[in-house]
C-alpha cells in the first residue's frame, strides 16, 4: 500500500485580487505588479477542487476516514481532518456522499474553535446534507441543481474543524474504496466508499442563506489520506499549499500514482536520530525520519494545504484561536538575508584548519528575527558542481544571531575528506518559504511533480536528493518543474522516502579559509610575562 501528495497546475490560477494587489506594493515584490491581476475562478471549498483541477484527467481521490490506524506505522492516523477560518455570524454549509457512517446520527461533525463540538450532521439519503451525484458536488449547497447542505451559523471566529465519516471500519484492502474517473461515482455509493468518502464540501456563506455572498480559500488541511482504490490509478488534482513564513505554491501530481497516500507539507522534510533535516530521500520507511504533522505540538512546522488559493480571503488574518491552540494563518513574506561572518574552526579550535576526519564547525550569524534554514554545501570532489557525487550538505533549522553548524570531517558516502584547501568551494544559504513533500511508497511518478510559488519571488525550482538510494540521482543545484520534475519509474519508490523541495534561498556566501591538513601547525609558545 502506498501513502503521499496532490495536481494539473493551471496558470490562470495565479489569482490576484485588491488584496494581492496591495500585497505587492510592498517593496520586494513591485516586480510582480508586471504580471498583472487576473480574476479567480469562482470555486466553492471541497473534493470538487480535487477533481475540478485535475481537468478531467485520471481517478478520483476519496478523503479517508480511517482513524483506527496509522499510515505506514509512522503514527500517523488515516484519517483527514478539514479546518476552516470563519467569522462568527458566518454560515458554514457542509454536505457529504455518505449516508450512514460508522458513526450513526454524527456522518459528519463540526467542532468549534474552542473545542467543543458544535454541531452534527446526520446525512440522510432522502437529501438533508447528502451529495449523491457529480453533479451535485460540482454545483455546491443551496442553489440549483446543487444538494441540500447540512449549515451552521458560526457564534465564534476562528477555526473550525470538520470531520467527514466512512462507511465502513478499515479491514484491509478489502475496504479500500472502488476506484472510478476523477469526474465519476461508484455504481453503488452506498456500499462502495467503504473507508472514503468520494464527496465532501464546507462553503461558507458571509450572510446566511445567501449563495451569492460564498468565500472561498478558507478551507485547508494539515495534511490528508487519500486513496483511489487501485494501484495503477493516477492523480491529477491541484492544490495551494502555503508557509508559516507566507509564501504560497501551488502544487500538482501530474499523474502520480500512489494508490493510499499521505500528503503533507513541511518545512523540513525526512529528519535525522537527532531531529535535524536531511534534505534527502531514503533507502526505506523508518518512522523516526517522519514529522508527525497530526502532532500540534511538534517543533516542526507543517506547512498547510488549501483547496483554492487562501489570500484574497485571509489577507489581514495572521492567526487564529484553532481547537489545537492559536495557528498562523497568511503572514507577510520576507525575502531571506543571506548568513554573515561565515567561518570554520577546526576540532583542536583553529581558525580555517582541520586535520582528515577531525572535522569541526562552520559558524555564522543571521539577521535578528529571521527564522529559516541554512544549507551548508561542500565541493568535495572540487568539480565546481555542488551536490553531486560525494559532496556533502549540511543543514539546520536557525533563529536570528550566532549560530553553528557540526561537521565531523565526512564526505556524502562517509568516507573522511581528503587533505586539500576547500576555500572557495564551500557556500552558505538562508532558506526561507521552506515546502518539502514526503513521499512514502508511492512506487512510480512518471511525469514528476509540479511546484511553483506563485505569490512572492515567483519561481518553479525543486530540488531532490536521492543519493542515498542505490541508483538515485540529485539536483541540489535546483531544476525547473513547470513541466513536471523529480520523476521515477520501475517502482522506483517501492518502499522508500522520497523527498522533494523547493524555497527561497539566499544569494550563496563562500567561506573564506577552510584547509584539511595532515598535521596542525604547532602552536607558538606564549609570550613571556
Amino acid at each position: 500500500m502506498h501513502f503521499s501528495l496532490l495536481h494539473s497546475l493551471n496558470p490562470q490560477k495565479i489569482l490576484s485580487s485588491t488584496p494581492l494587489c496591495a500585497t505587492l506594493l510592498y517593496p520586494p515584490f513591485l516586480p510582480l505588479l508586471a504580471l498583472g491581476c487576473l480574476t479567480p475562478e469562482a470555486l466553492a471549498e471541497g473534493s470538487r477542487e480535487l477533481r475540478q483541477g485535475a481537468n478531467g484527467q485520471g481517478n478520483r481521490p476519496y478523503l479517508e476516514w480511517a482513524p483506527s490506524v496509522d499510515v505506514l506505522g509512522s503514527g500517523v492516523p488515516r484519517r483527514s481532518i478539514i479546518s476552516v477560518y470563519v467569522e462568527a455570524g458566518e454560515q458554514i454549509n457542509l454536505g457529504s456522499s455518505v449516508p450512514n457512517s460508522i458513526n450513526p446520527g454524527a456522518d459528519i461533525l463540526l467542532r468549534a474553535p474552542d473545542g467543543s463540538v458544535a454541531e452534527t450532521c446526520d446525512v440522510l439519503e432522502s437529501g438533508f446534507g447528502y451529495i449523491d451525484t457529480p453533479q451535485k458536488e460540482l454545483a455546491g449547497p443551496a442553489v440549483a441543481g446543487g444538494y441540500d447542505p447540512c449549515t451552521f451559523t458560526a457564534t465564534q471566529t476562528g477555526i473550525y474543524e470538520v470531520e467527514f465519516r466512512s462507511q465502513q471500519v478499515f479491514a484491509g484492502s478489502a475496504t479500500d474504496p472502488r476506484g472510478v474517473g476523477v469526474n465519476q461515482f461508484p455504481a453503488n455509493l452506498l456500499a462502495d466508499q467503504r473507508i472514503g468518502v468520494a464527496a465532501w464540501d464546507v462553503t461558507i456563506f458571509q450572510t446566511p442563506d445567501d449563495p451569492s455572498t460564498e468565500v472561498t480559500g478558507r478551507a485547508f488541511a494539515n495534511y490528508l489520506t487519500l486513496n483511489t482504490g487501485n494501484f495503477s490509478d493516477t492523480l491529477h488534482s491541484t492544490a495551494f499549499v502555503l508557509t508559516d513564513d507566507g509564501y504560497l505554491y501551488e502544487v500538482g501530481l501530474n499523474g502520480m500514482q500512489p494508490f493510499a497516500f499521505l500528503f503533507w507539507s513541511d518545512e523540513t522534510g525526512f529528519v535525522d536520530a537527532t531531529g535535524n533535516p536531511r534534505f534527502q530521500s531514503l533507502d526505506g520507511i523508518p518512522a523516526t525520519a517522519i514529522n508527525n504533522p497530526d502532532d500540534f505540538a511538534n517543533d516542526d512546522i507543517t506547512n498547510k494545504i488549501f483547496f483554492n488559493n487562501p489570500i484574497a480571503a485571509l489577507t489581514g488574518v495572521t492567526s487564529a484561536l484553532s481547537p489545537d491552540g492559536v495557528t498562523s494563518l497568511l503572514n507577510n513574506p520576507v525575502p531571506p538575508q543571506a548568513p554573515t561572518n561565515f567561518t570554520f574552526t577546526g576540532a583542536a579550535g583553529t581558525a580555517g584548519l582541520t586535520t582528515v576526519s577531525a572535522g569541526g564547525a562552520f559558524n555564522f550569524e543571521t539577521a535578528p528575527g529571521t527564522d529559516g534554514i541554512v544549507s551548508i554545501e561542500i565541493d568535495v570532489n572540487q568539480d565546481g558542481i555542488f551536490g553531486n557525487g560525494s559532496d556533502r550538505v549540511l543543514t539546520r533549522v536557525v533563529s536570528g544571531g550566532a549560530n553553528s553548524i557540526p561537521w565531523d570531517g565526512l564526505d556524502e558516502l562517509g568516507n573522511p575528506v581528503p587533505i586539500g584547501d576547500y576555500s572557495g568551494n564551500i557556500r552558505a544559504a538562508l532558506n526561507v518559504g521552506n515546502v518539502h513533500f514526503p513521499f512514502l511508497d508511492v512506487e512510480n511518478n512518471a511525469d514528476g511533480i509540479i511546484i511553483e510559488r506563485i505569490n512572492a519571488l515567483p519561481g518553479d525550482t525543486v530540488f531532490f536528493d536521492d543519493r542515498p538510494i542505490s541508483n538515485g540521482q540529485s539536483a541540489l543545484s535546483g531544476v525547473p518543474s513547470s513541466g513536471g520534475a523529480h520523476a521515477w519509474t520501475n517502482n522506483f519508490g517501492n518502499e522508500r522516502s522520497i523527498d522533494t523541495w523547493a524555497a527561497v534561498p539566499s544569494p550563496p556566501v563562500p567561506i573564506a579559509q577552510l584547509q584539511i591538513v595532515d598535521v596542525l601547525p604547532p602552536v607558538p609558545p606564549p609570550a613571556p610575562l
